[in-house]
């Protein structure tokens, strides 16, 4: 049986460049993707490598991220890797944001990372065996003109 990796954001761009280097090293492969569309073409263009599924997932809710580690261990197994890829923002001056926005930049960019790693941490520590990936952006090293929050957000990541 092959090793589980689960990875948020693998639809399209760094998040499925992840999951197709996973597939083709061999994991079975959770693409966790809001967007049916992408998450599902994404799922199907990886099982050509190897065992991988679509999971709808909304990375903002802990309790969605929960349930969908649960399914994950149901139908491939226990997650061994976890890519955090999950990334969004809309670039404009921060005098320009409101809270609504900064709840949106941090819920995607941050908690998200948080709410997968802790999903799948005590069976990892259980196994004594896991790996927890987070991507960040560079912006979260250095900053960037119009991202304020994001730089932030992916700062924390």
């Amino acid at each position: 049986m092959a090793k589980v990796a689960m990875v948020t954001g693998a639809g399209q761009g760094i998040g499925f460049a992840v999951a197709r280097e996973l597939a083709e090293a061999g994991f079975s492969v959770a693409v966790c993707e809001l967007n049916e569309e992408t998450g599902k073409a994404s799922a199907n263009e990886l099982n050509k490598k190897t065992d991988s599924r679509f999971f709808k997932t909304d990375v903002t809710s802990f309790s969605d991220v929960k349930a969908t580690v649960s399914d994950i261990e149901q139908e491939l197994g226990p997650v061994e890797v976890l890519v955090n890829t999950v990334g969004w923002d809309i670039i404009e001056p921060f005098i320009e944001n409101d809270e609504s926005y900064w709840e949106k930049i941090i819920d995607i960019n941050f908690k998200s990372a948080l709410y997968g790693s802790r999903a799948v941490l005590s069976q990892m520590i259980e196994r004594s065996s896991g790996r927890i990936i987070n991507i960040g952006s560079d912006a979260g090293r250095v900053g960037s003109m119009g991202e304020t929050v994001y730089a932030g957000a992916k700062g924390g990541d």
